[in-house]
């Protein structure tokens, strides 16, 4: 705002510049002065808009804060309310079944990863929920398929390779779990850098697993010695 007023000062105090000055020099003299003066006017606006006017948080992620908060219900009607608006994409039925995921919703959470796959296609997370989620509803032979096709699509990313590594668990295949175990903590150290809220949560996710596998390892089985001593 001083660089417009300045520059208008100026612009109304030519003719006074003109008398001053000598001829066509004076004039050029005085529309350089007028031109450099708009142009920090300019900058000076660019600055203060930068500065002053915050930037619209996208609606995705606006409804994502919610649901980390614990809002689940107002996260979940938000998401529903852009999906009727704006109709459905890949991004929002993520986002939809993230939602159902931190509330523990895991059938619903499924069929949201499952629709984000069918509009987005080949993506490795949307493979990588769709396992975990069947592998929390107890479908754990179905849970195989979607973390091998997610490992093939994204080779480089532990998710997947973490919770087949549970799921392994579960299916009793232990030294396969061993090795998804191996190659899911190189895996996090190659990616993820120290200190980041994602490693950290998946290092805890795979602690939980070795020690799984630890209790395995140490159950001890009946000997036939055993079964027939009675």
């Amino acid at each position: 705002m001083t660089g417009l007023l300045l520059g208008a000062g100026v612009y109304l105090g030519k003719p006074a510049f003109d008398r001053v000055g000598n001829g066509a020099g004076a004039h050029v003299a005085f529309w350089a002065f007028f031109v450099f003066l708009m142009g920090i006017a300019g900058l000076l606006l660019v600055l203060f808009l930068l500065l002053l006017v915050r930037p619209r948080r996208h609606p995705i992620a606006r409804a994502m804060s919610l649901a980390r908060l614990g809002q689940f219900d107002a996260a979940i009607s938000d998401l529903q309310r852009q999906i009727d608006t704006r109709g459905r994409s890949p991004r929002r039925c993520e986002a939809l079944g993230d939602c159902y995921l931190l509330q523990e919703d895991w059938r619903k959470a499924y069929i949201q990863f499952l629709e984000a796959e069918q509009l987005g296609g080949r993506v490795g997370r949307y493979l990588a929920k769709q396992g975990f989620a069947l592998w929390k509803l107890g479908r754990t032979q179905e849970a195989l398929e979607p973390l091998e096709r997610a490992t093939q699509i994204d080779p480089s990313d532990p998710s997947p390779v973490w919770t087949t590594c549970h799921v392994l668990v579960d299916l009793g295949q232990v030294a396969a779990a061993h090795e998804k175990l191996e190659r899911a903590e190189r895996l996090i150290k190659e990616s993820i850098p120290p200190g980041n809220p994602r490693r950290r949560a998946l290092e805890g996710s795979l602690e939980v697993c070795r020690q799984r596998l630890l209790l395995m390892s140490d159950t001890p089985t009946d000997s036939p010695l055993d079964a027939n001593s009675d």
